[in-house]
């Protein structure tokens, strides 16, 4: 079918080599699959990938696979990219703390928008908190930003509290950790800043 409609020099297929955990394809589409045609239409280029894609932003999209020998048609809708963009980010202590981006989602296989430790400042970094994903704090789940922010809200200076924490290169076991609660003067007070696009 491929010879029939592409270039002569072209014989191969586009194949799932990830998907992002929580993202639209999850649970939908497997690395390996093999995609044969989005929209009916055959593609076998990353860049008739991408048009279609860019041009179905907020749609629905038909992807017709084989996996396994088996033909299997799957409806995805198309994420727009810049609504799982971080456009803030929390500082506190000298750390940056943002949701996941894509990409780095993509990378270490998370959800997109988990509170992520870009920079560890000087609060996290004495509690021996890397760069990871944020899983507990003071015994709070934390899926995204803002309930980061109303725990921090509660707590006062020099409290202690644990933080659990799971690291993309071992993802299969959560660390714990104890933080104390530094309003040093010389940080500026916990804030929100909003990057402009």
């Amino acid at each position: 079918m491929v010879r029939h409609v592409s270039d002569v020099n072209e014989t191969g297929m586009l194949v799932v080599d990830s998907v992002v955990p929580g993202g639209p394809a999850h649970k939908h589409l497997e690395p390996g699959d093999v995609l044969v045609h989005v929209n009916q239409e055959v593609v076998t280029q990353f860049l008739k990938l991408e048009t279609l894609l860019d041009d179905s932003v907020g749609k629905g999209i038909d992807l017709h696979i084989e996996r396994g020998g088996t033909s299997l048609t799957v409806k995805l809708m198309v994420q727009d990219l810049h609504s799982i963009t971080p456009n803030h980010f929390l500082e506190i202590s000298g750390a940056v703390i943002h949701p996941l981006s894509y990409q780095q989602a993509r990378n270490f296989r998370f959800n997109c928008g988990l509170v992520y430790v870009a920079e560890t400042g000087y609060m996290l970094y004495r509690a021996g908190v890397p760069r990871h994903a944020i899983i507990k704090f003071a015994g709070e789940e934390i899926s995204k930003l803002d309930d980061l922010i109303s725990v921090l809200a509660k707590l006062s200076k020099g409290v202690r509290v644990p933080l659990e924490y799971v690291s993309h290169s071992d993802q299969h076991r959560n660390k714990s950790v104890l933080v104390t609660m530094d309003r040093h003067e010389w940080y500026a007070p916990p804030q929100i800043l909003l990057a402009t696009i």
